[in-house]
């Protein structure tokens, strides 16, 4: 639940809200260590319904900050870029505490053994649920500070024709440029997350996106965990390593074709409610016969690393394209490369027909799965347009594996 919005110095938004939830139990457990065999006793105790609540409490900030760079000289005229921090912060009481009644502190085994304050121990203990037995917690209240920057930058330019219309144009320089994370005041260890980031851009006409994540925190040789290493609960600044260490990158470059009469067509609007409706749950199925062809492609690139150990690189090109053979024929496909493995990757070919108050299609996958052997399958639906008439339709589908689908 949002309580109302707050402004603060007419520029800060702040909202605050309470979160409550909870379940109702007919029945609830308790626990007790035997002994004589190391075995836990369950006894179930009725009576009247139980209720196990839970409530949080948040509140957010967030604020625009704008920054404007003239120039006098050439068709430059000025740069924008504009920032909007946000911060949330967050509590969770440690609804796992005994004190609460929804778990129970269970000792289950008679091991001896030296605890994390050097204490000798006996027993393992589990936290276990009042509730279900086969739920358990390690506790810990969560008292966390979420925080966002957002960046955006575009140029004003002065149009090179003396006769047009417009003066000048915008054009956009970085669509978006995000840093987040999160840090928990009441860890013990490990307070501070990954950090985040992501950007998104377009230059002449290719679509480009990144991100990726840093790990904070030092790793340090050890065999028990192989080539990873032990992650540390230092962060590697404080070690004189560096601020972090990058974990996870993903890049994107795609562009896609079409006839430049197409590129600017407004969506239709004939279409009812529960046809769009029909239509968003369906929307590979979804064929556009107002365009009479559009080819696109994205090349990927994604790099993952655990602590110490090599990169994990994978990279491929995708690409998928339509052609209208006739005004009631579209021939569709799609298909990639993978760079790695050096083969083709997920491929499928499709034939609609449009039959006015119908409609045809047939799809071929000779290549679903090249890394295990290759799968093939197609198959054929007709059905009625009309999205209260979807159940009416003949469809066939085969599947084969290391032939062609037929």
């Amino acid at each position: 639940m949002s309580l109302p919005n707050l402004k603060l110095n007419k520029y800060v938004n702040l909202t605050p809200g309470v979160s409550w939830s909870g379940n109702m139990y007919t029945r609830s457990y308790k626990y007790t260590y035997m002994k004589s065999d190391s075995t836990v006793r369950i006894d179930t105790i009725g009576g009247l319904p139980k209720f196990n609540s839970q409530l949080s409490f948040s509140a957010s900030m967030n604020t625009r900050i704008y920054g404007t760079l003239r120039f006098k000289k050439g068709r430059l005229e000025a740069l924008r870029h504009t920032i909007a921090p946000s911060f949330s912060l967050s509590y969770t009481p440690d609804y796992s505490d005994p004190t609460y009644g929804y778990y129970q502190d269970v000792r289950i085994n008679n091991r001896k053994f030296i605890n994390n304050q050097g204490v000798e121990q006996l027993g393992d203990i589990r936290r276990i649920s009042t509730f279900d037995p086969r739920q358990m917690s390690y506790g810990g209240a969560s008292g966390s500070i979420s925080f966002g920057l957002q960046n955006t930058l575009e140029a004003k330019l002065k149009t090179k024709s003396d006769t047009a219309t417009k003066q000048n144009e915008k054009v956009t320089i970085l669509d978006n440029f995000g840093l987040n994370g999160s840090y928990n005041l009441l860890a013990k260890e490990y307070p501070l997350s990954n950090l985040n980031f992501n950007a998104n851009s377009r230059v002449s006409e290719f679509d480009i996106n990144i991100g990726g994540s840093f790990d904070p925190y030092l790793y340090v040789n050890d065999k028990l965990f192989f080539d990873v290493g032990r992650r540390t609960p230092d962060l590697m600044f404080r070690q004189g390593e560096g601020l972090a260490r990058l974990t996870a990158l993903n890049l994107s470059i795609g562009r896609r074709f079409a006839p430049a009469k197409s590129k600017d067509l407004k969506t239709s609007t004939n279409a009812s409610e529960a046809q769009m409706k029909q239509i968003n749950r369906n929307i590979d199925d979804y064929v556009d016969w107002n365009v009479p062809w559009t080819f696109s492609f994205s090349y990927q690139f994604s790099m993952n690393r655990m602590g110490l150990a090599a990169a994990q690189q994978i990279s491929g090109l995708t690409f998928q394209g339509d052609l209208s053979l006739t005004e009631k024929w579209k021939f569709s496909m799609s298909s990639g490369y993978d760079f790695k493995y050096s083969g083709l990757t997920y491929t499928n070919m499709s034939v609609h027909r449009d039959l006015h108050c119908w409609e045809l299609n047939f799809n071929w996958t000779p290549i679903a799965s090249p890394f295990y052997g290759r799968a093939s399958n197609y198959s054929f639906d007709l059905r009625v347009k009309s999205s209260l008439l979807q159940e009416l339709k003949i469809s066939r589908r085969r599947s084969f594996y290391d032939k062609g689908g037929f």
